[in-house]
């Protein structure tokens, strides 16, 4: 299977290009960008795949049998569509558009085409999500839902920093658990209890999203660029226990009994305390971005569906579209 992998940015270098190297029968056969350094450093990696400079010529050459975006979003609809209707399978990079409008769009080309299109929400394919939907089974009503993503800021250049290009917290960070959440507890959010409590300054390296889910259960979504630490975790309460995925420091989900009965200092002094030390640790490798592409080729080759599909891109990118509405309200 030969793919072309368009935008060759931080996440194609340390997770897409390492992650198609280890899959069997694929082949990166062309890779395309506008910056040359970044092109040259791909190449080092996949020294048998043609470069360009731009993505025309990489989907014109008629030779590939997908593609991955992974350029700023701002450009995800326009070379989705581009690949599409080049004939060519293709992995979106999210969000899948920052407007509904071009997610429709890119939806409408896959149909015409009657070919493959995933929307890279990879933290789908997280080991410790099916862990935690296992675990969710077993709880008992679910209460509170509180989700954090957080990037160093210093690890953000280029197009991350221009809210135009998608940039945002909102659009880069806040997204894969917008999509995530109704996945992992089975439940979809309320229709209109959303809202964007807080989105920083003119940057939008922070967003605070708040809502329920539609079982009456709470939801807060805390996406940031912070000063050092890195954070990727969420939290489920329930009336007989927490379900934890810590997605950069744990190798498998946690169930902890509810401890309501411990002072109140206590368990201040105590998640204090283990602030300061998850400070310290190095995130855990990543496999999602590996399995969510493994799952991709598989689907390619065996003439099935592909997942996650266009659809939760689009549901995802009119969730950003009315938050941003209640934000600027």
């Amino acid at each position: 299977m030969r793919i072309g992998l368009i935008g060759c940015g931080s996440i194609a270098m340390a997770g897409h290009l390492p992650a198609l190297a280890q899959i069997a029968g694929v082949e990166v056969a062309a890779l395309a960008d506008p910056d040359p350094g970044r092109l040259a450093e791909a190449a080092r990696l996949m020294p048998r795949a043609r470069t360009h400079v731009g993505a025309e010529a990489l989907l014109s050459a008629g030779d590939l049998d997908a593609a991955i975006v992974a350029a700023p979003p701002k450009a995800h609809a326009e070379l989705a569509i581009a690949a599409l209707r080049s004939g060519i399978a293709v992995y979106v990079e999210k969000p899948l558009a920052l407007r509904p409008e071009d997610a429709q769009a890119v939806l409408r080309a896959r149909d015409a085409a009657g070919l493959p299109a995933a929307a890279g929400f990879n933290l789908r394919f997280h080991p410790q999500v099916e862990q935690g939907r296992a675990l969710i089974a077993g709880a008992g009503a679910l209460r509170a839902v509180d989700a954090h993503i957080a990037v160093p800021r210093k690890a953000h250049s280029g197009w991350r920093a221009d809210p135009a290009q998608g940039g945002t917290a909102l659009d880069d960070l806040a997204s894969h658990y917008l999509d995530l959440i109704p996945v992992l507890c089975g439940r979809g959010f309320e229709p209109g209890s959303l809202r964007l409590i807080h989105s920083g300054d003119a940057t939008g390296d922070d967003a605070l999203i708040a809502g329920r889910m539609d079982s009456g259960a709470s939801c807060l979504i805390r996406a940031s660029r912070s000063q050092h630490d890195w954070q990727n975790r969420v939290t489920l309460t329930f009336d007989d226990c927490r379900i934890e995925l810590d997605f950069l420091r744990r190798a498998r989900a946690q169930r902890r009994l509810n401890a309501y009965h411990e002072p109140r200092r206590r368990r201040w002094v105590q998640a204090l305390g283990d602030a300061r030390a998850l400070a310290r640790v190095r995130p855990m490798p990543d496999p999602s971005i590996g399995l969510a592409l493994r799952a991709f080729v598989s689907a390619v080759q065996a003439g099935q569906p592909t997942q996650p599909p266009l659809e939760a891109g689009l549901q995802v990118c009119a969730l950003v579209d009315a938050l941003r509405r209640t934000g600027a309200a």
